[in-house]
C-alpha cells in the first residue's frame, strides 16, 4: 500500500514540504531509529526508508475549505481548537506497510467503526509511538493481535471483536462536534 521505493527513499520530499521551514528541513525527525524497514528500488539494492511517522489527518485542513475528514467528527485546524491537547496526538509511528502519504486516517469507515485504513506501528516490542499537541509523546502497548501484524495483505484491515487499540486511536485522535 505504501509509495514507490523511489518515494519511500526520496528525502527531497521532507526538505520541500510544508514543515520544512519550521524543523530547519531536519530530516532525521520523521524517521523512529526502532523502524528497520527496508525499500527495493530499481537497482535491486535495498535502503532505509526515510520516514516512519505519519501526521494525524484529524489536525490541519485536508481541503483549502477545512472540511472535516468525517463529518460529526472535530478537525482540528488551530491548536487552541483542541480542547484537551495532552489527549490528541499530532504525529506516530505508521506501519512500514500501510505508510505512504504522511496523512494517518485511522478509521476506513468512521470513528466508529471497525476497519483500520492506515495502521500504527508496532516495532517497539509490540508497541508504537505518539506525539501529542501538548508536547509530550507516549509509547502504546497494543493489547490486540490484529493491531501488530508483521506484514499487512488485507486492507482495509478489520478489528475483529476486540477493539480495545482502535478505540484508544479513535479516542485521541479526535472527538465528536
Amino acid at each position: 500500500m505504501g509509495y514507490s521505493a523511489q518515494q519511500d527513499t526520496n528525502t527531497l520530499l521532507l526538505q520541500q514540504g510544508l514543515l520544512a521551514p519550521f524543523v530547519a528541513k531536519n530530516i532525521g525527525i520523521y524517521h523512529c531509529p526502532a523502524d528497520q524497514s527496508r525499500t527495493a528500488e530499481a537497482d535491486g539494492r535495498q535502503y532505509p526508508r526515510v520516514r516512519s511517522v505519519s501526521m494525524n489527518a484529524f489536525v490541519g485542513p485536508w481541503d483549502k475549505q477545512g472540511t472535516p475528514v468525517y463529518s460529526g467528527w472535530a478537525q482540528f485546524i488551530k491548536l487552541s481548537s483542541i480542547r484537551n491537547p495532552a489527549g490528541i496526538f499530532v504525529f506516530l509511528d505508521e506501519h512500514p506497510d500501510s505508510i505512504n502519504d504522511g496523512w494517518y486516517v485511522f478509521c476506513n469507515n468512521g470513528p466508529d467503526g471497525n476497519l483500520w485504513s492506515d495502521m500504527p506501528a508496532s516495532y517497539h516490542n509490540g508497541a508504537g509511538g505518539f506525539s501529542f499537541a501538548d508536547g509530550h509523546s507516549e509509547i502504546k502497548k497494543w493489547f490486540v493481535s490484529t493491531t501488530k501484524p508483521a506484514h499487512i495483505t488485507v486492507w482495509p484491515v478489520p478489528t475483529g471483536p476486540d477493539r480495545r487499540d482502535f478505540l484508544w486511536v479513535s479516542q485521541r485522535a479526535t472527538y465528536r462536534q
